[in-house]
């Protein structure tokens, strides 16, 4: 198990190294490539921007297959067809279709106060600012298919 140190212990201990640190001699270049040693001691850390750009990302493909799965046509024959289809191909949306669409519409607002969120850290990210773009594209269109639906 291991011991914490004091604050006051951890403090001294960094005082001492950048005295040491300071003491050094810059002139002088390290005999080898420090480099190689310190790299795979770090680790990346993920912030919540990577996060927010992968859910505005996912949430983005699905609202895009619902739309194109709304969009298609509608190829069975009358006869054969369900009354969705029916009411469909007459111009008349089925409540279920209403439904997906608004709870696609709640998905893309979400995923743009997401974005705005993730913009605020990093107001000069250019692939939150075309994925803001592309959401609001998307928020548009599902608008429009909705008021067409009521």
């Amino acid at each position: 198990m291991r011991t914490q140190t004091p604050p006051d212990a951890r403090a001294d201990a960094d005082d001492d190294v950048i005295a040491a640190l300071q003491r050094l001699d810059l002139a002088q270049a390290p005999e080898r490539d420090l480099w190689l040693t310190i790299a795979p001691r770090l680790r990346r850390r993920r912030s919540l921007g990577d996060w927010l750009g992968y859910a505005a990302a996912a949430g983005f493909a699905g609202i895009m297959a619902a739309g194109i799965w709304l969009q298609r046509p509608a190829t069975e024959a009358v006869s054969t067809a369900t009354p969705a289809v029916v009411a469909r191909v007459a111009g008349v949306v089925a409540p279920q279709e209403k439904a997906l669409l608004k709870a696609n519409l709640a998905i893309v607002k979400d995923a743009e106060r997401q974005l705005r969120y993730a913009l605020d850290s990093d107001p000069e990210s250019a692939s939150l600012q075309r994925l803001l773009a592309s959401v609001r594209e998307q928020r548009s269109e599902l608008h429009q298919q909705l008021q067409q639906a009521i």
